[in-house]
């Protein structure tokens, strides 16, 4: 071939350290004489950098696997929410092991609670309007029973002051709703309790 190129190459130097480097080679014509030219660049910094990044990218792949809050974004268009284009991969653990990608935003809609998607469906003007928004609702575990989620987004726009993107998180309220009603429901018999004393003096 006339064009050959190599990263993965490393090489030692005279004090016995390893340094990266790109190879590359041309052959070519030069008043009728092929000629092969060769160029090695050190590249140890660029691997070094890849390489931490790729480290911090795994790092933070296994720190959202096991959080308990998951995260995801959405592309925008205009003033609409499009595609999913990043779900965490603790969505399994949170809803049932649903696959990412059946997660984008019509799989939202079908999966939550009837009683509440007009609302949080009028409410998304406010994350237009404002730039972020916090609602809480039913989401379709895949065993078919619900589980209360705070949803808290937030409007991403570029230098222009477009909407982009949303990114947000989704965290399982559920004792915690659970518990209220609980509340509410113990509050509310012992006002009971309390009335029916009262009429009977």
């Amino acid at each position: 071939d006339d064009y050959i190129r190599y990263e993965d190459l490393p090489l030692q130097s005279k004090n016995g350290q390893r340094v990266d480097v790109e190879f590359v080679s041309n052959a070519y014509l030069a008043d009728g004489q092929r000629v092969i030219q060769c160029n090695i660049r050190d590249i140890t910094a660029r691997k070094r950098t890849e390489n931490a990044l790729r480290s911090a990218s795994l790092q933070l792949q296994r720190v959202l696997a096991r959080c308990p809050t998951v995260v995801y974004s959405f592309t925008v268009h205009g003033l609409r929410i499009g595609e999913l284009a990043y779900v965490s991969g603790n969505i399994g653990q949170f809803l049932g092991k649903y696959p990412p990608e059946t997660c984008q935003f019509q799989w939202w809609l079908d999966h939550t609670h009837p009683e509440d998607a007009p609302r949080i469906l009028a409410e998304q003007d406010a994350l237009f309007k404002q730039g972020s928004a916090t609602q809480d609702y039913r989401l379709r575990n895949r065993d078919e029973s619900y589980r209360w989620i705070r949803d808290e987004q937030r409007l991403v726009c570029n230098a222009h002051g477009e909407p982009v993107e949303v990114v947000g998180s989704w965290t399982d309220i559920t004792e915690r709703k659970n518990l209220e009603d609980q509340l509410r429901q113990d509050h509310g018999q012992r006002i009971g309790f309390l009335t029916g004393r009262g009429s009977r003096r």
